[in-house]
This record gives structure tokens, C-alpha cells and sequence, in this order.
């Protein structure tokens, strides 16, 4: 039986890769999207199955969450990759960019991680990968974001409860931290940058695909820093 996991905002750029690279692997995905138009982005593999929600919907999350556990009792663990950005000082974000930030980024994760972590508690073992952000860690690098990085913060605390809840079992949150992502959106924003000090998403990918291995079993309370040169 291949190993499975399922992976959240898997059409996006991050979400896209990580769910080829995965396949790549051997591993059994599910590919959680935003809306099944976005199907084509896969080519026909009998080892993915895609699927769409709307991940702020606590109820429908939940459910698709079970029906994948009651269907893939397998799987081993979450990759938390939806997600958006806006940009916003504190002086010009009102509560509803902060509420949309919030939702977008925190809610997104926080609906598939409560019911994935509730049966890996049961089963004593999986994985949670979420994707933090620099400017949630660095106020100077988030100033001019405050609604992005206030929400991205409450990653690195969810990762936390989950670990210190988890220390009698094999149950891991992980929380990468990319600096600039190599997509054709930020290349698009940023001409003038050096891409090459950025990260690419296939690294973030492989790190991702390490964090399953043997020997990432030893680590506690990892907050992965992937900032190449950037």
C-alpha cells in the first residue's frame, strides 16, 4: 500500500509542485483544491484523487478530512499550503483585511489540522506541515503586512500546542518558514530581484518529503527556515 497524504491548496504554486513531487515518490496524494476547474492542472494518475472545499467552511472541511481517514486510515500526514497575501500597514488594516488574512491563512489550516490531528492522536503518529512566513517572525520584515503576518503568527502557536500535546506519540507539526517563493507571480512583482536567492518551490518540496523519512523522526518542535539567500 503507497504511503498517503493530503495536501491543501494543491493548485496553487507551492501546492502544485508538492503534489507532483509527492507523486514522484510513490506516495498516494490527495489534492485538496479550490474549485475542481482547476483539475486540469493534474495529469491522470491513479495515485491522486483530487477533491474541493472551501476551507473556511469548518463543517465541509471536517467532513472531507473524515471521509479521507474512513477511506485512507493510511494516511500519514497533512501538507497546510493554502493560503493568500495583501499587503497593508497596521495604520490601513481594518478588521476586515484582517479578517480575510485571518481566514485565508489561519482558518485555511486550523480546519484540517484539528480533525487530522484528532485521528493522529488516536493512531499515535502523522505529520502536519504548515507554511509560515519571515514576516511573522521578524516585525521589521512585516510592517508593511500586518494582516499577513499577524495571521501566518498564529501558525507557529497552533504548531506548538499540537507538539507539546504530542510528545508521548510520533506526531510532528512542522512549520516552514520560506523566505521569497520562485513562482512566476512573485518574478512577475519583483523584476529587478536575483531569483537565484530565492527559494524554489521544489526544494521546499524535497523538504517537505523529508519530514516523512526515518531520520526527520527524531525532530521536535521544527520550525524550518528555507531562506536560501534572500
Amino acid at each position: 500500500m503507497n504511503r498517503r497524504v493530503l495536501i491543501t491548496g494543491a493548485n496553487g504554486a507551492l501546492g502544485l509542485v508538492a503534489s507532483h513531487y509527492f507523486l514522484s515518490k510513490g506516495y498516494a496524494v490527495t489534492a485538496v483544491l479550490s474549485s475542481m476547474d482547476k483539475r486540469s492542472l493534474f495529469p491522470e494518475n491513479p495515485l491522486l484523487e483530487l477533491l474541493a472545499v472551501d476551507l473556511t467552511d469548518e463543517a465541509a472541511t471536517a467532513a472531507l478530512v473524515e471521509t479521507q481517514i474512513n477511506l485512507h486510515p493510511e494516511l500519514e500526514g497533512v501538507l497546510l499550503l493554502a493560503g493568500g497575501f495583501a499587503m497593508g500597514s497596521l495604520s490601513t488594516t481594518d478588521d476586515a483585511a484582517l479578517l480575510q488574512q485571518y481566514k485565508l491563512n489561519f482558518l485555511t489550516a486550523y480546519h484540517v489540522a484539528r480533525p487530522a490531528y484528532h485521528y493522529f492522536e488516536k493512531a499515535g503518529r502523522g505529520r502536519l506541515v504548515f507554511v509560515g512566513a519571515r514576516p511573522a517572525l521578524l516585525a521589521s520584515a512585516g510592517k508593511d503586512m500586518s494582516a499577513y503576518a499577524l495571521s501566518k503568527s498564529l501558525l507557529f502557536r497552533l504548531a506548538e500546542q499540537i507538539n507539546a500535546a504530542s510528545k508521548k506519540h510520533d506526531i510532528t507539526a512542522t512549520v516552514i518558514v520560506p523566505s521569497t517563493i520562485d513562482t512566476a507571480a512573485n518574478r512577475q512583482a519583483m523584476p529587478d530581484a536575483n531569483f537565484a536567492d530565492w527559494v524554489s518551490p521544489e526544494h521546499i518540496a524535497g523538504v517537505m518529503e523529508w519530514l516523512f523519512s526515518a531520520s526527520a523522526s527524531v525532530l521536535r518542535e521544527p520550525v524550518l527556515k528555507l531562506y536560501n539567500k534572500a
